[in-house]
């Protein structure tokens, strides 16, 4: 790994955050908004995938969607453990499943607007829905 550190260590600080916080991807392949949720920012944050792919990083398969060679998450994760607080990694795997937990409602809103969708089990997820711009929850 020790030939990814300059690799790495060029790209700016938004770009070597994300490469680290990348790694926590289940099965390395992510899409644009789900990226921006696990980064917390969606300004720039396809420049800065695509700083990311020109460093040869990560690749772009298809259309707003990334991936990472399982070696290179390997590493991003060693940075990860090193870099980030235990507080901020934790924060960003709550970030994505939160963004597509919203976007499950807004579709479910939108392709089937009859039915009704389970109630959220937390306040956490309760607070996504109602930010969600299509969501209907149901009168209770």
């Amino acid at each position: 790994m020790r030939p990814l550190v300059p690799q790495v260590a060029r790209r700016p600080p938004p770009a070597a955050r994300l490469f680290r916080l990348l790694s926590l991807v289940p099965g390395q392949v992510a899409a644009t908004g789900a990226t921006a949720a696990l980064a917390g920012a969606a300004d720039g944050i396809e420049e800065v995938l695509g700083t990311l792919a020109d460093a040869h990083l990560v690749e772009r398969p298809a259309p707003d969607r990334y991936v990472m060679h399982d070696l290179i998450a390997r590493h991003a994760r060693e940075r990860l453990a090193a870099d980030e607080p235990a507080a901020d990694r934790s924060a960003a795997v709550t970030r994505p499943l939160d963004w597509y937990l919203a976007a499950f409602h807004a579709a479910h809103a939108i392709l089937a607007p009859y039915r009704t969708t389970p109630s959220s089990s937390t306040p956490r997820h309760a607070a996504v829905l109602a930010r969600s711009p299509r969501s209907r929850r149901p009168a209770s």
